[in-house]
């Protein structure tokens, strides 16, 4: 009958020789012609904003004012410079007056005593944007503070809490090298297995339409 494909005919099979090549060649030339939208902040950057932002909660809720002085003293442990620099540095953009706690300076008008209790990196989840499509991972940077503000002469507790933040978004698996620090634990975390499902079928999938398209090329040059 006109205008129907038969499964012998050459021109049918030409249509799904051209199908086959589609399939199997597209994904490699969609992913060549996508470039990255953006280049995600780093977990290092994320674990400061997320510090500073502690910050800012704190300065609103005492009302601080620019010209203010604070003494910061930050618990001793590992990655401590992390916290003390993110503190600092949004004092200071604050137009505020920032001692640490070494520089023994009695005359600043508050204290603020800093106990670090959480400060993590997580890659949770590992995934395509469809069979042929980018691996991608949810990424999970959280961090936790416990802080007590006090009027520095008169020992009065202004604030007394634990702020927590956690910020998640996706990034590309191949941007890992980028967005860890070397040399910076804190900033690393292991990648999450595989979805099995993508393991496994997609290679068969592809496998076959290679079979196909291969076999329906020889038919039909025979």
């Amino acid at each position: 009958m006109t205008g129907k494909c038969s499964g012998t005919s050459r021109h049918c099979q030409k249509y799904l020789l051209s199908f086959a090549l589609l399939f199997i060649f597209q994904p490699i030339y969609a992913q060549e012609k996508i470039a990255e939208p953006f280049t995600p902040k780093t977990n290092l950057e994320l674990i400061q904003d997320a510090i500073q932002n502690i910050i800012g909660e704190i300065v609103d809720s005492v009302h601080l004012l620019p010209g203010d002085s604070v003494t910061v003293a930050v618990m001793q442990q590992q990655d401590r410079w992390i916290i003390e620099q993110s503190i600092t540095s949004k004092f200071q953009f604050l137009q505020m007056h920032v001692f640490t706690e070494n520089k023994n300076v009695s005359d600043s008008q508050y204290r603020l005593d800093v106990n670090p209790i959480l400060m993590q990196v997580r890659y949770i989840r590992m995934f395509k944007d469809g069979m042929f499509g980018t691996k991608s991972v949810e990424r999970e940077v959280s961090v936790q503070l416990s802080h007590q503000l006090k009027r520095q002469r008169s020992g009065e507790v202004l604030l007394s809490r634990t702020h927590s933040r956690t910020f998640v978004d996706t990034i590309a698996v191949d941007q890992i090298d980028r967005v860890e620090q070397e040399g910076l634990n804190v900033t690393h975390a292991e990648l999450p297995p595989d979805n099995f499902i993508d393991k496994i079928i997609e290679p068969f999938v592809i496998i076959g339409a290679t079979g196909v398209a291969i076999y329906l090329l020889f038919h039909i040059r025979s």
